[in-house]
Formats: C-alpha cells, sequence, structure tokens
C-alpha cells in the first residue's frame, strides 16, 4: 500500500492530548489484567488492539477511541500502538521527546522501550517503527524463514484499524507499510511481562543463556589465553567472538555459568578466576557492553566452578560453588542489591564434584546438588523462615556411584525433578522426585551407550518432553528423549549427526521464541572451535557448524 509521507502526530493540538473528535465503540467484555502503564503481557496487547480492527476504527489524527476499559487513545498509528500496550499517554513518532517512541537520533526511547536489533527477534507485541513517521505491530510469524509475517496497524487517513487476518508483509521486502524497510528499528515494551516458562529456566545453569526479551542465545568460551569470550545471536546468525571483559583472567579449565534475570532484564555471569576468586559481570538487554568484572567478596576461595539459580518470587539470585575445604558454599543478592558474604550451605558434606542448582517454580524453592566425595549424590533444598534455611544433605538414595557432576531438568507439566549423572559403569543414570516427594532409584537411561562426558539435561515447553545430552566414548553427541506412558520411558540414545567429534561437554538452550533447542559444545583439537546444532520444534538436528571462527576455544 502507498502511504503519504506526512510526518505523524504533529499537529500542537494533538501534542497536547486533545482532539476534536471521539469514536464510539462498544468495549471488549473482558476486562485488562494490567494496569495503566505497567506490566503486559504480549497476548492482552494483542487482545487489546483487536478491539479496534473488530469495531473498525477509522485512522485519523484529530479523534480518539477508548481501550476495552474504556480509556481514550489517538486514532492514529502512534495512537494505536500506545493503546495496545496500556500506555498512559497517546506517543507521538514525531519529535520531540518525551512523548516519542525514539529520539530525535532514531535510537529507542528507553523511558518506553528498547531495541530488538535484528529483525528476526521480532515477536508478538513488539513495534516497528520508521522514526519520525510510522510504527505499527508485529503479531506473528507465518514463516520465519522466509521472513513472512502478520501484523497490526492503523496505516493513514480513508482506512481503519487493520489486523492479522488481512496484513501480512515480509521482513525482506524493500519497504514495510510504505517505507523503507532498511529504515525501521525493532522495539519492544519495556515492561513487557513474560509467561513463567519464559523467566524460570527448567534446567540448571551453564553457559549458555536465552534472553526471552530479545530472543537472543548468548553463548560462552574459554580462550586459549585465559579470556572468556562471547557470542550473541539466534538461530545460525552469530557476530564475532568478543570479550567479556579483559579486566580478569581465568584458568583455562573454568567453565563459567549464566543466568538471566527477567526483573532486572539483565544477564548476568559467573567464573572462577585464576586465585580462586569468583568474579562477576553483567549485561542489560539492549546494553552494547559487559560491565568490568567484579570480585564476589574474597572470604572464599573455590576449587570448583559456579552453578546460579534465580527465585523470581523472592527477586533472589543465588550462586554455588566448592571451595577449598570441599563445602559448598553460596552467595546472593536481592532486588539487585548487594552480594553477601559467602557461607557453607551446611557443614554435614564435603564434596568431589562442582554442586548444579535449580529453582522449582511450584514448591518455589531452590535445590543444590553435588557429588559427594563417596561418588554418592547429595541435595540440600531453601526452606524459608527456618532457623537454618538450608536443609540437611541428604543422598539421592546409594544405589548409584557417579564418575561425574549432576544435571538437573524440570518438567512444569508433570511436576517432576530429573537429576542425571555418569555412573562409574559410564552409563547415564536418573533419579526423579515428583511434586516435591521421594527420589526413585537411580536407573540407566539406557544401556546402548557409554559416555566419556557428563550429561546435561534440558525441558522442551512446545513438545513436552525433558531430553538428556552426553558425549560418547567416540566424541560423538547422543541425545535420550523422555516418552510418558511408554513401555521404557527413555527413547534408545541417538547421534546428533556424526560430522563432528567433540572435545568437550554440551550446554543447552532452548528459544521460546522460535521454538528452537540448541546444543552447543567445543569440537577436538586444543584449542578448538565451537560448533552448534538445532532443532525446531522437535524436528530433525541440523549439522553441526561452526558458531563462527574467530576464536578457539580450550574450554569449556
Amino acid at each position: 500500500m502507498h502511504i503519504p509521507k506526512t510526518r505523524r502526530g504533529i499537529v500542537p493540538i494533538i501534542v497536547a492530548g486533545i482532539v476534536s473528535s471521539m469514536v464510539t465503540l462498544v468495549p471488549a467484555a473482558a476486562h485488562a489484567t494490567s494496569s495503566v502503564g505497567g506490566p503486559i503481557t504480549s497476548a492482552e496487547m494483542m487482545s487489546r488492539a483487536q478491539l479496534w480492527v473488530d469495531n473498525a476504527v477509522p485512522y485519523n489524527q484529530d479523534a480518539s477511541a477508548p481501550d476495552p476499559e474504556g480509556r481514550q487513545y489517538r486514532t492514529d498509528c502512534s495512537g494505536y500502538v500506545s493503546m495496545a500496550w496500556h500506555l498512559s499517554d497517546s506517543l507521538i513518532v514525531t519529535d520531540p521527546a518525551p512523548l516519542d517512541f525514539t529520539n530525535v537520533d532514531g535510537s529507542p526511547n528507553t523511558a518506553y522501550d528498547f531495541g530488538i536489533g535484528s529483525f528476526t527477534n521480532l515477536q508478538q507485541g513488539d513495534a516497528m517503527a520508521y522514526p519520525h513517521q510510522h510504527i505499527w505491530l508485529f503479531d506473528s510469524w507465518t514463516d520465519k524463514a522466509t521472513g513472512d509475517f502478520n501484523y497490526y496497524a492503523e496505516s493513514h487517513p480513508g482506512t481503519n484499524a487493520h489486523g492479522p487476518a488481512t496484513s501480512t508483509a515480509n521482513i525482506y521486502s524493500d519497504t514495510l507499510e510504505g517505507w523503507p524497510t532498511s529504515g525501521y528499528v525493532g522495539l519492544r515494551y519495556n515492561n513487557l511481562a513474560q509467561p513463567s516458562s519464559a523467566s524460570t529456566p527448567d534446567a540448571d545453569s551453564g553457559w549458555s543463556v536465552y534472553d526471552p526479551n530479545t530472543n537472543q542465545t548468548t553463548v560462552f568460551g574459554m580462550g586459549s589465553t585465559g579470556k572468556i569470550g562471547f557470542t550473541t545471536g539466534a538461530g545460525t546468525n552469530w557476530p564475532n567472538w568478543s570479550e567479556v571483559s579483559n579486566m580478569w583472567l581465568f584458568p583455562t579449565t573454568a567453565k563459567p555459568t549464566a543466568v538471566y534475570n527477567p526483573d532486572s532484564r539483565t544477564t548476568f555471569v559467573f567464573a572462577r578466576g585464576t586465585d580462586g576468586s569468583m568474579g562477576v559481570s553483567t549485561r542489560a538487554d539492549g546494553a552494547s557492553g559487559w560491565t568490568p568484572w567484579t570480585e564476589m567478596n574474597n572470604y572464599w576461595k573455590l576449587v570448583g566452578d559456579p552453578s546460579a539459580a534465580y527465585n523470581p518470587d523472592t527477586k533472589t539470585m543465588y550462586v554455588f560453588a566448592r571451595g577449598t575445604g570441599g563445602h559448598v558454599g553460596f552467595i546472593q543478592s536481592v532486588n539487585g542489591g548487594r552480594w553477601s558474604q559467602w557461607t557453607d550451605v551446611n557443614l554435614s558434606w564435603t564434596f568431589a564434584g562442582d554442586p548444579h542448582a535449580i529453582y522449582n517454580p511450584d514448591t518455589k524453592q531452590v535445590s543444590v546438588f553435588a557429588r559427594g566425595n563417596d561418588g554418592s549424590t547429595g541435595v540440600s533444598t531453601y526452606i524459608p523462615g527456618a532457623s537454618w534455611p538450608w536443609s540437611n544433605w541428604a543422598e539421592l538414595n546409594n544405589y548409584w556411584k557417579l564418575a561425574g557432576d549432576p544435571s538437573i531438568a524440570y518438567n512444569p507439566n508433570s511436576k517432576t525433578m530429573f537429576v542425571f549423572a555418569r555412573g562409574t559403569g559410564g552409563h547415564v543414570g536418573f533419579t526423579q522426585s515428583v511434586n516435591g516427594g521421594r527420589w526413585s532409584q537411580w536407573t540407566d537411561v539406557n544401556l546402548s551407550w557409554t559416555f566419556a562426558g557428563d550429561p546435561h539435561a534440558a525441558y522442551n515447553p512446545d513438545t513436552g518432553q525433558v531430553s538428556v545430552y552426553a558425549r560418547g566414548n567416540d566424541g560423538s553427541m547422543g541425545v535420550s528423549n523422555y516418552i510418558p506412558g511408554a513401555s521404557w520411558p527413555w527413547s534408545n540414545w541417538s547421534e546428533l549427526n556424526n560430522f563432528w567429534k567433540l572435545g568437550g561437554d554440551p550446554t543447552i538452550a532452548y528459544s521460546t521464541g522460535s521454538k528452537t533447542m540448541q546444543v552447543f559444545a567445543r569440537g577436538q583439537g586444543n584449542p578448538a572451535q565451537m560448533g552448534d546444532t538445532q532443532s525446531v520444534n522437535g524436528g530433525r538436528w541440523t549439522q553441526w557448524n561452526s558458531v563462527n571462527l574467530w576464536w578457539t576455544f580450550v574450554g569449556p
């Protein structure tokens, strides 16, 4: 369609919020679950946008129309997006700020939104702004591989609000809504409410992390010079590796771990320095770089690598690590505040392996698991209100002795916690607990493979399955899936293709935006490249590919 190239919202009477007429329509029966200017889900945004489509609200810069609760918004492109986002004002797309979706230079106005980077990161409820001219709402992909999508918009005089049934486009077109595609910027509302499945990871932390707000995954690796590198991307689009920060050195055997905080919209990465201290670096959504590494106090010296877990109910970040005395300690930060002192979880066990922690959204508890000196697996759970909040270490039964560290995955549908680990015979076994109840006996996942590395498990919310991945004795990567109702619930181990031989253990990241499971691992060789393979909607795995060729790695 052709859109006259007039600047929307520049009439002074409109900027002042005064309009000459009001459109009468029947508000939707459903009431908002959000408040004005408060957190709102993408689903509610689309419901609000659909109201004006259902009532054929015409484009008019000099009129207003109600939202589902009767609040009036200007009936042009920017008023429409303001209504869908449930903002307190009808913003504009013209200068000057502050009531503008973008700044004078076209960058996101962080009072309301932040940039999403590549248009392939678009997710429901995002806005596409052509600075100082036009704005509209992204609804959903109809074929992400080809770039096809549908959207909502108030386009120009003579047209009504239109929605996904009739509004389709392609991000690779030369123009979108009549304006050059190259001039657009993708925006995400900075008070977007994430569903619990996006804000609560279903596996323990690793050296990759998914950000549901930007729909991007960040992968970390240990370079041969003792620096930690990262790349952030989506799908197969990986930028060059860069250093997280050059202020620290790390032992080449160290494994970083990363966690996303959905409340502060910040990614945290933790790693053990060469002097045994623990460092943290952070990056907020939309930030161009990482903060300098900061020591998380010097009261403990660590001999192992960290695991982290975030409790969204108490807004508390926990980090666990094994100290020089073999005890597992923790440190915590509430609401982004100062880190506590390192403290023993409790003193009843000593450990040969590194801890792994996870938050259970049903019991509202954080639990930490670790391999004891005798090869058994212990668990301790945080119990708020107790005189000492951590329970005594309890053994997850004594039928297995472990040769490696555990991996944890949680299935929120069945409320089942799974713990996986490699036994002394090289097989991967599991134990499980339903609704916080008693742990089952350790059992082989199946006996068709033996493994040289530790497993890593993940839950896929689209297939409803927990899968476990591990590096076989021949360097290939195997996967087994839990299939409820089968005579034996675990599928046979299958190879994720044989084009790579692996020199390290995997880490897993699942993208809720693209429904993609990605497995990352270091190839053989020292140093070596980082590779990944991925599966969309539970489908066939791609070939292993180098994440990119700009760095070589010695770890993880």
